[in-house]
């Protein structure tokens, strides 16, 4: 518990949230490589496929009008071969507006722990450069830079790179 919000595991009922986030960041930024807006449902039903086998978490705070959410961290299936079983890799999203606020460290540490108590050997995680915090962010957590891939992506009239990182659980 943290002294302004709370980290929990995600319900049905955040992905109204979740999709509202989401689609700012695929709306608007290189981060998210989606182009165009994901509704709650089709969300919920990704999250659904694997609920029983990778974390899924959100931040949340009490106001009078109830939970706000501030961000919400996840892990997915990074590849679909059996081999690939205990390798995911991670997403962490939090609204702009409470950036740099220790929110999303504290959703990613919370996100490492569980992954690890599910048995995952490794996670990845794909970045669009530039992104100088969430590299920043990565390497205190531990993660280390493997390498990057130019111009992977193609969005708002513009090539894309990804730099990845791991992090050995």
């Amino acid at each position: 518990m943290h002294s302004d919000f709370q980290i929990r595991p995600v319900m049905a009922s955040d992905f109204a949230a979740i999709a509202a986030l989401t689609n700012h960041y695929i709306l608007n930024t290189s981060i998210h490589f989606g182009t165009t807006p994901q509704s709650p449902a089709e969300l919920m039903a990704r999250w659904q496929e694997h609920a029983d086998t990778h974390p899924y978490i959100v931040a949340v705070r009490d106001t009078p009008r109830g939970e706000e959410l501030l961000g919400y961290a996840k892990v997915s299936v990074w590849r679909t071969r059996a081999a690939y079983s205990r390798t995911c890799e991670s997403g962490i999203y939090v609204a702009p507006r409470v950036q740099r606020m220790g929110i999303g460290m504290a959703l990613y540490a919370d996100l490492i722990s569980r992954t690890r108590s599910a048995g995952f050997h490794t996670i990845v995680a794909a970045i669009t450069e530039p992104n100088e915090p969430s590299c920043r962010l990565h390497e205190a957590l531990g993660f280390r830079h493997i390498g990057t891939f130019a111009e992977v992506g193609f969005k708002f009239d513009k090539w894309w790179g990804t730099i990845w990182y791991q992090l050995m659980l």
